[in-house]
């Protein structure tokens, strides 16, 4: 697929505003540090733990994420949590957390309630 097709399927699906707000917060936290692009790119990539899920992120690829041309993969969304200190929540939605902080990395709320059996069963699984 070229990359204007792609564009083009972002910019037409129904979720193109709540990746434009996304990408809104994703730059008001970039601005915030004091960080270009190449920065965050070259921070979050050195920032990652596990080799064999390591995040490969590009300048152009942030600039997309940041404004909207482009949606975030579950790992991407993760590895920018991390780097930013920030949920999901905040990242995806513009919720904190229920009574958490900013920096507070918890999914649960994403993913709904679900048993202590289901969870560990759940991430067996990946």
């Amino acid at each position: 697929m070229s990359k204007k097709n792609y564009k083009e399927q972002v910019e037409n699906s129904p979720y193109s505003k709540e990746a434009k707000e996304t990408g809104s917060r994703l730059y008001n936290l970039r601005t915030e540090k004091r960080l270009s692009m190449a920065d965050v790119s070259a921070q979050v990539e050195s920032a990652q733990r596990d080799d064999d899920k390591q995040v490969k992120l590009s300048k152009s690829q942030y600039a997309r994420y940041e404004l909207g041309t482009a949606f975030i993969n579950t790992e991407t969304v993760y590895a920018l949590c991390e780097f930013y200190q920030t949920s999901p929540d905040f990242l995806l939605l513009g919720k904190k957390s229920d009574g958490k902080e900013s920096g507070d990395c918890d999914i649960s709320n994403l993913i709904g309630p679900i048993s202590s059996e289901n969870l560990q069963s759940f991430c067996d699984f990946f």
